[in-house]
């Protein structure tokens, strides 16, 4: 029991420390805080390690659950982050795209009345 409470403290201090990160990979930011805890008291890196993946180990259904919650959530992000790029790029760039488009629409429209000439 005093481990379940520990562990309800720990995410509950997560999820108010760091809400958005919490809310994006629960699982990633209780443990980056369970290793913050530790190194603060001064554990050691074996220590720390031992901990971590007994602590992993104890969320048992629940933290796989929430493991996949959290690498969805970071692959809408990528996503995201790649629509973004592309509209910069777009953006950076929209003279060259426009002639680019341009181009290609009088092409097509150039051989449509060749084709319809023949």
């Amino acid at each position: 029991m005093k481990s379940f409470l520990s562990g309800l403290w720990l995410g509950t201090k997560a999820l108010f420390t760091k809400p958005l990160q919490y809310i994006t990979d629960p699982v990633g930011t209780t443990t980056a805080m369970y290793k913050a805890d530790l190194e603060a008291e001064g554990a050691s890196i074996a220590e720390i390690d031992q901990a971590v993946k007994a602590f992993e180990d104890s969320g048992g259904p629940v933290t796989g659950v929430l493991k996949g919650y959290g690498s969805a959530t970071k692959a809408l992000g990528n996503a995201a982050k790649s629509v973004g790029k592309a509209l910069d790029f777009l953006g950076n760039n929209f003279t060259v795209v426009l002639v680019v488009v341009l181009l290609i629409v009088a092409g097509w429209y150039f051989l449509m009345i060749r084709k319809a000439a023949a």
